[in-house]
């Protein structure tokens, strides 16, 4: 009986073992699952960061509003071209001249949380300065999301430019007139040095250091103290091209891969969008919202000046509306029916050969869908752009000769972004005319580098697929079948 005892006792201590011991191992398994899964997730976070530092302007916003020592600016004059002057002087209700070129002027008007977050770093008291021009700043959706500003383009153009052109920046000076040409240096070909201008008293040359070309930036042609840059700020007219061309800037003997011509920068698509805008005025008593009126099918906004304004809208050959029913309330409305242009983007990242103190923004570069409220937010993720290069710079003397090519190269990453997601989102209605060449199923030719968002999810999901893969060879190479995948998986299963 002992002996059977002790036989019976030693088989018992063998089935112990072995359950602790397969319980061991399959600790050793998760402990290797769990390493797996932190190496994932530490891969997501890297990639959230690398692609918020890359692709967005959400963490340089912070470093607008700082200025430089007196002793530490860069010698010149950086010319800015593009824009409106009528907008210091009157206020937005009260304008005569519309800018026909911009459509925002008489629709709807879009400004983002980003656009706000900027203007609120650029420019100190903006929010109260906002309430004296009786524009609104608040959260949408009750409060649940950040503040932005609730504004009419004309209204946004005139609240920039009196704070841009106020004597707090008394470097900042104005001229009313036409950008019509550049010229580069005789002293250095690879830098622009002379912007020629027509104004009303005849042609006028400045001398600059720096070229920008803008358009959604309101304000005519602007100068800060002495000459160094030229931004290109013409918007859709792309006029800094012709210049560049006319200057032999932008040709190569030979392209390099990923490089292209002045003349194929340029590419573009039709939404074939049409909309039409209703602009009354109301009583200031009856501007307050009423929570028991039903809004699903049209949309509308209260904008300053105790404006209401009416938006219906499609994509396609729809007619919008083009009359109220009311022949009393038409009357006092002004109907405003419009397609908004195509979409376009002229690659600079692309160009050879660019001169190293020019720059362009806004529609000088892209013009988005405005159905997105992107234009704004395109134009100041440029500024935001020039903002971080020109901290980087530590010379006074000059701009660094790579300065062109790296400010583009940089906005570039942030800009194509843009593009590519409301180019998805045009090219699922048949009646958009897509890019030369391409198609709507894949969104890209031979002639667009960029591509279309499929190519760009595809390029996403590798790194993903990859992860994955190596975690099922690991488990397979250590010896877990898939029953025992489940049972790691699922709690409930281990009693099994």
């Amino acid at each position: 009986m002992r002996v059977r005892h002790g036989i019976h006792t030693w088989n018992g201590s063998i089935r112990t073992i072995d359950v602790y011991r397969r319980l061991l191992h399959k600790l050793h398994l998760l402990e290797r699952l769990a390493l797996i899964l932190i190496v994932y997730h530490t891969y997501l976070l890297l990639g959230r960061a690398l692609t918020q530092w890359k692709y967005t302007c959400v963490n340089d916003v912070d470093n607008l509003g700082f200025s430089r020592a007196p002793a530490e600016k860069i010698k010149g004059t950086a010319v800015i071209c593009g824009g409106s002057d009528e907008a210091k002087r009157v206020d937005s209700w009260n304008q005569k001249n519309i800018r026909s070129c911009v459509m925002q002027c008489d629709s709807l008007q879009g400004v983002q949380v980003f656009v706000y977050r900027g203007c609120c770093k650029l420019f100190r008291g903006f929010e109260s300065k906002c309430k004296a021009l009786d524009i609104n700043v608040c959260p949408e959706y009750d409060g649940d999301l950040p503040k932005t500003v609730f504004v009419s383009r004309r209204g946004l153009e005139t609240l920039i430019c009196r704070l841009v052109l106020s004597d707090r920046y008394e470097n900042i000076k104005q001229i009313t007139g036409t950008a019509t040409g550049v010229s580069s240096s005789c002293f250095n070909s690879q830098y622009l040095d002379q912007v020629t201008i027509r104004t009303g008293r005849g042609i006028r040359t400045v001398q600059a250091s720096m070229v920008t070309r803008v358009s959604d930036i309101p304000g005519p042609i602007s100068q800060a103290a002495d000459p160094t840059s030229f931004s290109d700020c013409t918007g859709p007219a792309c006029a800094g091209i012709k210049w560049l061309r006319r200057e032999g800037f932008g040709i190569a003997a030979e392209y390099p891969r990923r490089k292209l011509p002045l003349d194929e920068l340029k590419i573009a698509y039709d939404q074939k969008i049409h909309y039409s805008t209703l602009h009354f005025h109301v009583p200031k008593e009856n501007c307050t919202t009423d929570y028991t009126v039903d809004h699903r099918s049209i949309y509308t906004q209260r904008v300053e000046g105790n404006f209401i304004k009416v938006y219906c809208g499609a994509w396609g050959d729809m007619d919008p509306p083009q009359t109220v029913g009311s022949q009393a309330l038409y009357e006092i409305a002004s109907a405003f029916v419009s397609h908004a242009a195509p979409i376009t983007y002229t690659r600079f990242e692309y160009a050879v050969n660019l001169p190293s103190n020019w720059v362009a923004i806004g529609d000088s570069v892209t013009r988005v869908n405005p159905v997105f409220g992107q234009s704004c937010t395109k134009a100041l993720l440029g500024a935001v752009c020039l903002n971080t290069m020109l901290v980087g710079v530590k010379t006074t003397v000059a701009l660094p000769q790579n300065f062109s090519k790296m400010f583009f190269e940089t906005q570039g990453a942030k800009i194509a972004p843009l593009w590519t997601d409301v180019k998805a989102e045009d090219y699922g209605y048949e009646t958009t005319i897509p890019v030369p060449e391409s198609t709507y199923q894949r969104g890209n030719s031979p002639g667009d580098i960029l591509g279309g968002s499929t190519s760009s999810h595809s390029r996403t999901s590798r790194p993903l697929g990859l992860v994955l893969k190596i975690a099922w060879n690991s488990l397979e190479i250590i010896g877990l079948d898939r029953y025992e995948y489940s049972v790691i998986l699922v709690a409930e299963d281990w009693v099994k």
